[in-house]
This record gives structure tokens, C-alpha cells and sequence, in this order.
């Protein structure tokens, strides 16, 4: 395993983060290390930082279900991209658990995306339409 040294200060630093500049090998240009220990391993996602990233992205969902009227079109893109990034993140711990129990995860993501996609785009013509003529 490959040892941290704290002593010089790279560019990405935290007391139990440290992102080393040295390449391991070339297939592996940065080593992520984790309270001393190399984390940069083929499996790059763990049960327990999975969790982690779940638990946010419960608490965006949350918060733009919660504020919804306040701009629907903004927070129902909010969810819908919530929702596609839960179900990848659900997707990656079932495969840490070696446990597979997603139905159709594929077209799930795909319905939120559309409709996410749908939303912006219509926001960006919008938006054009909006732009004032320029007069000289």
C-alpha cells in the first residue's frame, strides 16, 4: 500500500484526504489517499461513501420537492436529475453488495433524462427569444 506523506502540502488537502501528484502507474495518473491508505483501487466506490452520496442526494431531492413552487420548471429538473443520480448511486452499491435489484434501471434514467433534457432545452429557446435586438 501506498503511504501518504503529509509533510509537504500538495494542491488537495484535507487531515484525512490527500490527492498525491506522483502517478502510481500509467494507468493511474493521481493516488487518492484516504487516512494514509491508497483508495485508487479497480472497485473506485464503497458501501459506506455510496451511503454517503445517497443521503445528499436525498436532501437535494428534498429541498426542490419542498420549494417547488417557487420555480417549477428549475426544481422539477432538479428532481428528475436527483432522481437519475440516486439510481446510478443505488445501482454502484448493489454491485459493491454483489446484490442485483433494479428493474430497468436503463430506462428509468433515460424517462427522468428526457424530460430533464425537454425542460432545458425549451428553457435555452426561451432564452433567445428574450435576448434583445441589438440596435446601432
Amino acid at each position: 500500500m501506498l503511504k501518504a506523506n503529509f509533510s509537504k502540502t500538495p494542491d488537495y488537502y484535507h487531515p484525512d484526504l490527500f490527492i498525491s501528484k506522483r502517478s502510481i502507474s500509467a494507468e493511474v495518473p493521481y493516488a487518492l489517499i484516504i487516512r494514509g491508505e491508497n483508495v485508487m483501487k479497480k472497485d473506485q466506490f464503497d458501501a459506506e461513501t455510496l451511503k454517503h452520496i445517497r443521503s445528499r442526494l436525498d436532501t437535494v431531492y428534498a429541498i426542490a420537492k419542498k420549494n417547488y413552487n417557487d420555480n417549477p420548471e428549475l426544481m422539477d429538473t432538479i428532481e428528475n436529475l436527483t432522481q437519475i443520480a440516486l439510481m446510478y448511486t443505488n445501482l454502484k452499491l448493489q454491485e459493491v453488495n454483489n446484490r442485483e435489484e433494479s428493474a430497468s434501471p436503463q430506462g428509468y434514467i433515460l424517462s427522468k433524462l428526457s424530460n430533464s433534457y425537454s425542460r432545458m432545452t425549451e428553457y435555452e429557446k426561451q432564452k433567445v427569444k428574450d435576448f434583445p435586438e441589438w440596435k446601432l
